[in-house]
């Protein structure tokens, strides 16, 4: 239980976190134009940035094995796998969005959701893997990713929550963030191949 506490505070307080520097930084950033401005604005790198950072925290018992060297690419890559896999997700969930506007927008947006947590998971845990190690239960994980986003969008759209909205047309702050942030963050960590786990176990 004290570690299940402790993976979801971290998670909570990155997706806060994320939502705060959104609304500090939005104004600064919207007056870009072309790939620069699609790909290089807050919305697109901050959120990624800040899961990274924060979920390197809780996998600092895998981390403690490394070199300094090590530890160093690896959190680097592992911030940029992070980054890379917001992107991803929200264009996914973009594209589909326009796709399914045809539905009543609740409907349109859970499907949207879905896929866009699906492809930032899938792009996450290939990274894990790739970064760090196994991971158990990488399917469910993937499907979880998907469902949080559902879920975080179809609030957004049902109870209007999306969105702050500061320039009149970019959404700032989401709950998205928190949702998708603290279930992910706690879901990954213990999902890491079982010895690892128990490592943190003993830790806390």
């Amino acid at each position: 239980m004290k570690k299940t506490l402790l993976l979801l505070s971290i998670g909570l307080v990155s997706g806060l976190i994320t939502n705060l520097f959104l609304i500090i930084l939005i104004n600064k950033s919207y007056d870009s134009e072309g790939l620069r401005g699609l790909l290089f604005q807050p919305p697109m790198l901050i959120p990624g940035i800040v899961f990274g950072i924060f979920s390197l925290f809780s996998f600092f018992f895998i981390l403690s094995q490394l070199s300094t060297n090590q530890k160093i690419y690896k959190s680097i890559l592992w911030i940029i796998i992070s980054t890379l896999a917001f992107i991803a997700a929200y264009w996914a969930a973009f594209w589909t969005f326009a796709f399914t506007t045809a539905f009543f927008s609740i409907i349109g947006m859970g499907i949207s959701g879905f896929i866009g947590g699906f492809v930032g998971t899938l792009v996450l845990c290939v990274g894990f893997l790739i970064i760090f190690q196994k991971i158990n239960r990488i399917i469910t994980l993937i499907l979880l990713g998907g469902v949080l986003g559902s879920v975080s969008f179809v609030i957004m759209g049902y109870f209007k929550f999306d969105i702050v909205t500061l320039t009149g047309q970019q959404p700032v702050s989401s709950i998205l963030y928190i949702i998708w942030q603290t279930g992910m963050l706690w879901a990954i960590c213990i999902n890491i191949k079982k010895k690892e786990v128990l490592e943190i176990t003993k830790a806390i």
